[in-house]
């Protein structure tokens, strides 16, 4: 039998509900369904066997183990109250699925989990990213908030392994979110920092404030301690860092940004920030931005900036105007720019370029992708500005990268009609356990130039364990993850590709120490 209740506040789209026995008490207005119980509306849907939904009330009790959806968690429990009206409610000897994209899922355990507008908030609650009971690795915290644009915050924290505690931290607070940070301390290397290893403390001061300490020791960059304010509200986001370097200058600025709809503006002040090998200062400056896409491929966007920039050699006001049109398909896309800076010497430059790429999966197991970048203009007293070049870049892969492939990528230079480097990758193994190998190969020196050797361990279903080593430099990589807990933490491969630094742009980097 189906039952179908539309009262004026669910006009467009009624509750649901479906079962083998419907029985209806007209004096209290309740309906009772037992047997193959299925409850939905909008993106709640919930299957049990047996249910009572007072009408008036627009309430949904259950008291039998049921599984639901709700919009990007999924729920077990064994006793359930609802309000539709309200979206309000909460569950008993409840367990919730989260999905945080490349982490993998986070399951929420407790007593009683409350609901309340797509927040999800429980106390006494063990927290892992591993199916099996009892999970390997867990946390349990005092108080779990899951927030609906995908970020968890856990204040109160114990590390268990099985069920024997390894560690307390009563006013310690993780937050998982798209980007987040480590449960472990980070040991690994990459081409900026060489080898590396640091610890982070965070601490969510409310919903939309974060307070972040970072301490980081590198062979490349030395020691550093990093803290972050952070708050991020509908319409406006600030931030403030301050980076203390135990040999340099410190570095330290803030950034306010306001955004309306396709509009934002943002005004920075940063002192002494790392761009690769240099030390760049801008401040102050104002950055206006828009931007506007006409369907579902095709988008227009634009900055303006004026400044005060200031290098190891350079000091000078610039104005900055940049316009960039993209168009993107299923398969392949272009972007052309124009860039133009007027000095405040009264001197100026413009830069022009565009990016043409094609990319298709062929078969199952065979992926490839072929790049033309062309930038052209005058040349500029800025390191950062984009220098002029013609590369014309082939990439196939054959295979999974996280178990057996090979993998080639070819960068052809048009304005000097030579190959600049083939990069291989192969790798040999499984889900389980995979070792390869990577090389970049330079035609002018004849010889390989770089080589990375590495090695991946699947411990159980949710932690895993990677090893790397590179040569000439010589450097170990070792990484321990936690699914759920840790975006992994993998090292650099040789095909990786920096982004290149942008002026009339702020990005922080806080996904290691």
């Amino acid at each position: 039998m189906l039952f179908l209740w539309t009262p004026l506040l669910f006009a467009r789209e009624g509750i649901h509900i479906k079962a083998a026995t419907l029985l209806y008490d007209e004096a209290g207005k309740v309906l009772e369904a037992l047997g193959g119980v299925t409850v939905a509306w909008g993106d709640f849907a919930l299957t049990t066997e047996h249910i009572r939904f007072s009408i008036p009330a627009l309430e949904l009790f259950v008291d039998t183990p049921f599984e639901a959806s709700w919009g990007s968690a999924k729920v077990r429990g064994e006793v359930l109250q609802y309000s539709f009206a309200r979206r309000q409610g909460f569950v008993e000897n409840a367990s919730l699925t989260y999905a945080l994209g490349e982490r993998g899922e986070l399951f929420f355990r407790g007593k009683r989990l409350e609901y309340t507008a797509g927040t999800w908030r429980g106390e006494g609650i063990l927290c892992t990213g591993c199916r099996r009971e009892p999970p390997l690795v867990s946390l349990r915290a005092k108080e779990a908030t899951v927030f609906p644009e995908g970020k968890v915050v856990i204040k109160g924290l114990a590390l268990y392994v099985r069920e024997k505690k390894i560690l307390e931290i009563p006013w310690y607070t993780r937050t998982f979110a798209e980007k987040g940070g480590f449960l472990l301390p980070a040991f690994g290397f990459s081409r900026e920092k060489g080898w590396y290893t640091g610890f982070r403390y965070e601490y969510a001061l409310s919903p939309e404030a974060l307070f972040l300490a970072r301490y980081t020791l590198g062979s490349r960059r030395g020691q550093k301690f990093q803290t972050d304010l952070v708050f991020a509200g509908d319409s406006f986001t600030g931030w403030a860092f301050w980076d203390t370097r135990f040999s340099g200058e410190d570095s330290f600025g803030t950034v306010a940004t306001l955004r309306s709809g396709d509009f934002s503006l943002s005004l920075l002040s940063i002192h002494n920030e790392e761009v690769d090998s240099h030390t760049l200062s801008r401040s102050p400056q104002i950055v206006a931005s828009f931007e506007k896409a006409a369907g579902g491929s095709l988008a227009l966007s634009g900055k303006l900036s004026y400044g005060y920039f200031a290098t190891e050699t350079v000091q000078d006001t610039r104005c900055d105007a940049r316009l960039s049109l993209s168009l993107k398909g299923e398969n392949a896309g272009a972007t052309v720019f124009g860039w133009g800076t007027l000095f405040g010497s009264r001197e100026h430059t413009m830069r022009w370029g565009a990016e043409v790429f094609w990319e298709k999966n062929l078969s199952p197991e065979f992926w490839a992708r072929f790049r033309w970048r062309f930038v052209e203009g005058e040349a500029s007293p800025f390191f950062f500005d984009p220098t002029g070049e013609s590369t014309l870049t082939f990439e196939c892969l054959l295979g999974n990268t996280e178990e057996s492939f090979l993998r080639l990528r070819g960068r052809y230079d048009l304005n000097a009609g030579a190959f600049r480097d083939w990069t291989f990758g192969i790798g040999i193994g499984s889900e389980e356990m995979s070792l390869g190998i990577e090389g970049v190969y330079s035609p002018e020196k004849g010889a390989l130039t770089e080589k990375r050797y590495f090695l991946r361990r699947n411990i159980e279903d949710c932690v895993s364990l990677e090893l790397s080593f590179s040569d000439p430099e010589g450097d170990l990589f070792v990484a321990v993850n936690f699914s759920g807990f840790d975006k992994p933490q993998r090292s650099e491969s040789l095909f990786d590709e920096e982004e290149a630094f942008d002026p009339l742009d702020f990005q922080r980097e806080t996904d290691t120490p």
